[in-house]
């Protein structure tokens, strides 16, 4: 993923994150009560048990994950040395077909895939030396890969999330002045994400799209009383372009900022919420967009980010814990409680290892999720989780 823009969801949505855990050491894993909250997911039912399959083996060049689909397909870039320099490389993975790199055109200085639907389309951009970045689609059934500047209206915009039925496609733009927006690849219309006329500088970007052509994300609003505030999202995108916009809510005042990052196919809504004494995990009721502060996973820290949702409820993210080294832990949020995804699946790696970030999850319950080995050296491992049977 590139480093010079902000990527948020589950998804091509993260920069430099392993580089705060350079000198982590081993932690203790314990299961969080959490906050008592609103059950959201139906009945109450235990939490699973995981298997790890690494996507990459030890030694070969690093990997970074970003966005898993149904099929249990995941996409990324692989990082390669290529003259003295590390340059990103688009792959797809699954455990059948194991990694596979995608083409890319020549010229190209590095490249970045941001989201896969359940079709194994794969949405993000190349990087030229001088015409910068430029979003592509891969096919990747077929195989093949287009521009797609090649329709104009998508000149200067970057894909970060592609719908199942492969018709929806949102992004952002190349910068914080730029709004988010919404293509339909069937029809070809563009719809920019405004509040009113105004773009207000800040962030401004699309993160997720469900089945029905939901979109949800972050924009920028200004208050009334001038100040600026990033504001959680989702649009209904409706066949032919155009649709309808909710801000979401938040709390009853107005000192907080929202940010979503996650869609399930209910319209179930996932991502954070920033106020006055914390930054916690945040849910927006499908039918209703109603806001559940769904609290903090760690009590020993103030931050919680809600990265992704399924049909089932389960959410999924990475909180900071209370280790001196500021170890991020991955959560599993089913019915009101977080779970330490250590504790159900730490046990493989006999104290050696310890996940702590989750940034997708499908609707087989199959998270992706990262792992910091701390034997024989320190190296970084994306792997996927599989509920046991």
């Amino acid at each position: 993923m590139s480093e010079t823009i902000t990527m948020r969801n589950g998804g091509a949505k993260r920069c430099g994150a392993r580089s705060t855990l350079l000198l982590a050491l081993l932690m203790t894993t314990s299961v969080w009560l959490g906050v008592a909250t609103p059950a959201i997911a139906g009945e109450s039912e235990a939490p699973p048990t995981f298997d790890i399959i690494s996507i990459e083996p030890y030694g070969s060049d690093p990997l970074r994950a970003s966005a898993i689909n149904d099929k249990g397909r995941v996409t990324g870039v692989i990082i390669h040395e290529v003259n003295g320099q590390n340059r990103a490389f688009p792959f797809v993975w699954s455990a059948t077909e194991r990694l596979r790199e995608l083409p890319l055109p020549p010229g190209h200085t590095g490249a970045s895939a941001a989201d896969i639907n359940n079709d194994g389309d794969v949405v993000g951009f190349v990087t030229y030396p001088d015409t910068g970045l430029v979003g592509y689609r891969w096919r990747t059934s077929l195989p093949s890969f287009a521009q797609l500047e090649r329709f104009r209206a998508l000149r200067n915009r970057l894909p970060l999330t592609i719908s199942d039925d492969g018709r929806t496609i949102a992004g952002q733009g190349y910068s914080a002045q730029d709004p988010a927006w919404v293509f339909d690849l069937k029809t070809r219309s563009l719809t920019e994400l405004r509040v009113g006329l105004e773009v207000v500088e800040g962030i401004n970007q699309a993160t997720d799209v469900n089945a029905h052509g939901l979109v949800v994300g972050t924009i920028s609003t200004r208050l009334p009383n001038g100040n600026v505030r990033p504001n959680a999202f989702r649009f209904k995108h409706e066949a032919g372009g155009g649709g309808s916009m909710q801000l979401l809510p938040g709390p009853v005042h107005d000192w907080y900022w929202s940010d979503a990052s996650g869609v399930n196919n209910d319209g179930d809504t996932v991502g954070f919420l920033f106020d006055f004494f914390d930054q916690s995990a945040a849910y927006w009721d499908g039918v209703t967009g109603a806001f559940t502060d769904l609290g903090i996973a760690s009590p020993a820290e103030l931050v919680t980010n809600a990265k992704a949702i399924n049909d089932k409820g389960w959410i999924v993210g990475w909180s900071p814990n209370d280790h001196p080294l500021g170890l991020d832990t991955p959560f599993l949020w089913i019915d009101g409680t977080f779970y330490d995804l250590n504790d159900l699946a730490f046990h493989q790696f006999g104290g050696a290892s310890a996940l702590y970030r989750a940034h997708d999850v499908n609707n087989d319950g199959m998270i992706l999720a990262e792992i910091v080995h701390f034997q024989p050296t320190l190296w970084f491992e994306d792997v996927v989780l599989v509920p046991e049977p």
